[in-house]
């Protein structure tokens, strides 16, 4: 699944540490985002090592998350590392607005820890035990070297087959220099080709690379991102490619949908590929709300191309006689009318 959010909705975060960001929050819009009743939750330093099946089958027994314990807390028998978490994603539903409220914590200019603050006081005492091979934080090996700290350092040197390795602070293994142990592990995996790690699932097939294959073109020009209806009409016909143009930058409504493979969003479009689209496009729709860019509409009518409308966004002045309107409601219509405009176009090409 590959869900869009708005990045403004994290406008405002708070971190009192350089290398964490604001989108170190977005974890919080899981219970948004994403349907499944469970949700594993991995950090971006991560590398996972060893088959992690378990979790997917841990019991919650009550609790709304399961965490490993945080490596260098003083507190470590309570305070927990949100770098790896096994999100009980049905439940955290239940709790209204609870991606807004995590994310309201998270503006706090006071949080000595960031998002790993808002975690631990929000779910105090709803937060079960995961064993530390499962969040391995060899990050803070320079850590426990330099500043003489034998119990994190005898914590770190007990897991002996972590499954999950992270690399927690500023020394990332991918920096130039980098003093901690397991570098080379990250650098392996960083390093794999992915038709190596695909074989290891299943049959690698490489002729299934290159570039998509569609049924047909449709083309929309718009001066707002409000599109009827364009959503529903992705959906429905997922084997042709919907390519949208702009000659501004646009809002998040429209850049969410570049998450269907059919859909293609030109902003601040260049000639070159406006060209493109009118000589390639099925069919044009005239489905964007606000003024219609008439220049582009001449065009895709000097190609003798299709037009489909619906009657509330319709151009009253177009008496193009490829012009057809459908009824507001009727989106199954159009795609079917779509469908049979690109049929025929194959069929005598």
């Amino acid at each position: 699944m590959d869900a869009k959010f708005d990045h403004e909705l994290l406008k405002g975060s708070h971190s009192s540490h350089q290398y964490i960001n604001d989108m170190a929050y977005a974890r919080f819009l899981i219970p948004k985002l994403i349907p499944e009743n469970r949700v594993l939750y991995l950090d971006s330093d991560i590398v996972v090592d060893k088959p992690i099946d378990e979790l997917f089958r841990l019991p919650f027994n009550g609790n709304l998350i399961l965490a490993a314990h945080e490596y260098a807390s003083t507190d470590n028998l309570k305070y927990m590392n949100d770098g790896v978490m096994v999100i009980n994603n049905k439940q955290l539903k239940k709790i209204p607005n609870i991606s807004e409220k995590l994310i309201n914590l998270g503006r706090d200019p006071n949080l000595p820890n960031g998002d790993q603050t808002v975690v631990n006081d929000y779910f105090k005492g709803k937060i079960g035990k995961l064993p530390d091979e499962y969040n391995y934080s060899i990050g803070f090996d320079a850590v426990a070297f330099w500043n003489e700290l034998p119990k994190l350092m005898h914590k770190l040197n007990s897991v002996k087959e972590p499954k999950i390795i992270h690399y927690v602070t500023v020394d990332k293994p991918f920096n130039f220099q980098s003093i901690g142990r397991m570098r080379e592990k990250w650098w392996f995996y960083r390093n794999l080709e992915l038709s190596k790690i695909v074989q290891k699932y299943t049959e690698f097939d490489d002729t299934k690379i290159g570039s998509q294959h569609f049924s047909g073109q449709v083309f929309i020009f718009t001066q707002r991102a409000e599109i009827k209806h364009l959503e529903e009409l992705i959906q429905k016909l997922p084997d042709v490619c919907f390519n949208v143009a702009l000659y501004t930058d646009t809002a998040f409504i429209l850049t969410e949908l570049v998450k269907y493979p059919n859909f293609k969003l030109y902003t601040n479009v260049i000639e070159a590929n406006i060209q493109r689209f009118i000589d390639e496009a099925d069919v044009y729709l005239d489905i964007n709300f606000g003024p219609k860019e008439t220049e582009i509409v001449d065009r895709i009518k000097a190609h003798h191309t299709p037009i489909l409308t619906f009657n509330y966004v319709s151009d009253g002045d177009n008496n193009y006689q490829d012009y057809t309107i459908f009824d507001d409601d009727d989106v199954s219509g159009m795609a079917s009318k779509i469908r049979e405009i690109i049929k025929h176009n194959t069929f005598n090409h």
